[in-house]
């Protein structure tokens, strides 16, 4: 598959229980999967993503749409110990796949609906084909607010791209 390129860089952000040691570690989404990266399943072996927010409010809308999908309540509701922290990254300007632009987003079959109507196995195949092309990572359109983008960084690739920088408590960031 032919892939366009977006060059990102910068600063990017992870929500992260407050629990979590460290919220570079892709071991998670190795075993679940996600929209852009596909679980590891028998003879088929997938491989881990950093899902990171381009903004403050994409993040503050992943945490809301997190509260109310795992815990079935408002982010508000939540107990102090259970509201997320925000830890920023620094991200070492670098090319990934866009699947952010119009042209892109056509270019990879993507219905127009898209991110809001596409369930993740397409977006699973074209990760697969980048991940197997020693692509970076995916530039995709957030699926909670689509407006904006996120970044996710291949498992392989966060090491040498993604410094975490600082992390601040719910209350210091939402």
């Amino acid at each position: 598959m032919l892939f366009r390129y977006l060059r990102r860089g910068e600063a990017y952000y992870r929500v992260c229980d407050p629990s979590w040691l460290d919220p570079s570690d892709t071991s998670f989404s190795k075993a679940s999967g996600g929209r852009w990266n596909p679980p590891d399943r028998p003879g088929r072996p997938g491989f881990g993503a950093l899902y990171l927010n381009a903004t403050i409010d994409a993040a503050r809308a992943n945490a809301r749409r997190h509260a109310l999908v795992s815990f079935g309540v408002m982010i508000d509701d939540l107990d102090d110990d259970h509201r997320p922290d925000l830890q920023r990254y620094e991200i070492i300007v670098s090319d990934f796949v866009d699947a952010a632009t119009p042209e892109a987003v056509a270019a990879l079959g993507l219905a127009p609906s898209y991110p809001a109507t596409i369930p993740h196995p397409p977006c699973q195949g074209i990760a697969e084909d980048a991940y197997a092309q020693n692509e970076h990572g995916i530039v995709p359109l957030s699926a909670t607010s689509a407006d904006e983008e996120e970044l996710v960084i291949f498992d392989r690739s966060v090491a040498g791209l993604a410094v975490k920088t600082s992390r601040a408590h719910f209350a210091n960031w939402y």
